[in-house]
């Protein structure tokens, strides 16, 4: 078996701090890739690449954080009356950045990375465009956030850190490609990056572009779409055949477990993916023609290898990796009862997975923290999810369920010898 490239890949990971000691699911992933084989070209990583904090602002009194407010006692919650919960007129809850937790997540990426001798492949998420207090010498109060406040923040945080570390690249935030109307070109990469190996097509997508709104962080994403569009066309054209991997932050469909219901959603609960990719007309015709077709995302918080048939006939097998340190999602175990999924939200009828999916079954899920090893050959990827966390004491926040779980297996066996395992489970 003649191996091309062998990468690991997940997402949604810069949660809290990581320090050399493992105590966050963000700290555990990062020592592990320390320990990995020596033979990783490149880093994926998936998105939502910071995790902010928040403060609750009340009106002139000083902001209490989550952290002292976490400090108050079940004896003392319990006497606080319904009308006290409610928020006061002027309070406000801000997302902020803390600099320091942001800044040592990416200095633990890069040592990974110079440890693998391995090049990293940023993409954004949802995340990189939220709204963020800034973390400023400055006693904030409701009437001053507003100017103390950015959109995509971190996004930008980012482009700096890129800048300074050779190893870096972020994936999608350029405004390049097509002029409007126009055939003029004003990059050779355009809006995002293809890349190649003898036998698989890699493209690296910005699923922000896909959300219902019309802009984010001030990019025209109607051409920016356009452009996607072009030069997916282009190059399957000019790589008859070929095996395409897409990496993307949101998962074409996922069916998790929230407040004891299974509830499904498309791409950022919108049609637009669908509509300039995998159902558009010659896109789908020529990938209808591949050998493979494989979709890396992140977003939900566990690992999920599935495979998925759209309604026009092209099967893909997607891996779900949002597995990098953020607090764990709860997977549902048959989601192909999420496909004719119907929801209202904020007012507005969201679209039915099996308008464009005919049908979905799980291969292997994990509710827990790790990444995917993935090597490429004959236009297939090998691939496996290494667990870092088999016998952590760690509680696991699992925002499905909004309980504290501890690990039963330390418990039953904290008086023996662990064998090590790292889940070595093949999947082609």
């Amino acid at each position: 078996m003649n191996v091309e490239e062998n990468f690991i890949a997940f997402g949604c990971w810069n949660n809290g701090y990581c320090g050399d000691k493992v105590s966050n699911g963000l700290s555990m992933v990062m020592d592990a890739l320390l320990n990995e084989d020596k033979n990783t070209n490149k880093i994926i990583v998936l998105g939502d690449n910071y995790y902010p904090g928040s403060i609750e602002l009340k009106g002139k009194d000083k902001s209490k954080s989550k952290s002292e407010k976490s400090k108050v006692s079940k004896s003392e919650k319990g006497k606080v009356g319904k009308k006290d919960k409610k928020s006061k007129k002027g309070d406000v809850k801000i997302k902020k950045l803390n600099r320091r937790n942001l800044m040592k997540g990416f200095d633990c990426l890069a040592q990974a990375s110079d440890s693998l001798d391995a090049e990293v492949y940023l993409l954004t998420g949802n995340h990189e465009t939220d709204k963020l207090l800034d973390d400023i010498d400055v006693e904030y109060t409701p009437e001053n956030i507003e100017q103390n406040s950015y959109d995509c923040l971190s996004l930008e945080l980012q482009k700096e850190i890129v800048v300074d570390n050779a190893k870096f690249n972020l994936i999608g935030w350029e405004p390049t490609g097509f002029k409007s109307d126009s055939s003029e070109q004003l990059s050779e990469e355009g809006y995002f990056d293809i890349k190649h190996t003898d036998s698989m097509m890699y493209i690296y997508l910005d699923t922000n572009i896909y959300e219902d709104e019309a802009n984010v962080c001030g990019l025209d994403q109607d051409i920016l779409r356009r452009n996607v569009q072009r030069k997916i066309i282009i190059e399957l054209i000019k790589h008859p055949g070929k095996s395409v991997t897409f990496f993307g932050h949101v998962p074409l469909f996922t069916c998790r477990l929230k407040k004891g219901e299974n509830i499904g959603s498309l791409c950022n609960n919108s049609e637009l993916i669908f509509k300039d990719i995998f159902n558009h007309s010659k896109i789908s015709k020529l990938l209808l023609n591949t050998k493979y077709v494989y979709y890396i995302c992140a977003d939900t918080h566990y690992y999920q290898q599935s495979m998925i048939t759209l309604t026009n006939g092209l099967v893909l097998t997607q891996y779900i990796v949002g597995t990098g340190g953020a607090d764990l999602d709860v997977h549902s175990e048959n989601i192909g009862i999420c496909l004719p999924t119907s929801i209202v939200k904020k007012g507005k009828r969201l679209p039915i997975p099996n308008t464009h999916i005919s049908e979905s079954y799980i291969i292997q899920n994990e509710d827990t923290f790790g990444y995917l090893k993935c090597e490429v050959f004959d236009g297939q990827l090998n691939t496996m999810f290494v667990n870092v966390d088999y016998y952590s004491r760690l509680p696991k926040k699992i925002k499905g369920s909004k309980r504290l779980k501890i690990k039963k297996t330390f418990k039953k066996n904290k008086s023996k010898k662990y064998k090590k395992s790292k889940n070595k489970k093949i999947n082609k």
